[in-house]
């Protein structure tokens, strides 16, 4: 079983590229997120929830959705670049979809010691060029 655990993203909306990672716990106490029904709700607009996938990259970091992983591929003789998503996982390479997993584990699976984690859509939009 995947160990739940969250990561907060707190932006500050006169400068958008200041970004800080937060706990829960802080977040909660100053009021950018609250519980309701065993969920967590952001409370500000400036708080952006992201839910741990149980992966880790060749580094051994945690990876959230939300994060951009870059694979270097033994199998295909080239580079990726894969935005986690909470449905899955969905790799570029040269501007076009090279394919999605349902399931990230199936990829970790195969090519695990080669992901690693360069940054995350909130902060570096600019590494998915879709």
């Amino acid at each position: 079983m995947r160990e739940i655990k969250f990561d907060i993203i707190f932006w500050d909306s006169i400068n958008p590229k200041t970004i800080e990672h937060i706990s829960i716990e802080e977040a909660y106490r100053e009021n950018y997120i609250e519980v309701k029904n065993n969920t967590i709700i952001p409370t500000d607009e400036c708080a952006i929830i992201r839910q741990y996938t149980g992966l880790k990259d060749k580094n051994g970091i945690d990876i959230y959705e939300g994060d951009v992983v870059n694979l270097k591929s033994k199998f295909r003789s080239r580079e990726y670049i894969g935005e986690i998503k909470n449905n899955g996982i969905r790799f570029y390479a040269k501007d076009f979809c090279f394919t999605h997993y349902d399931n990230p584990e199936d990829i970790f699976s195969e090519e695990k010691d080669l992901i690693e984690v360069i940054g995350n859509i909130h902060q570096n939009p600019e590494l998915i060029n879709n």
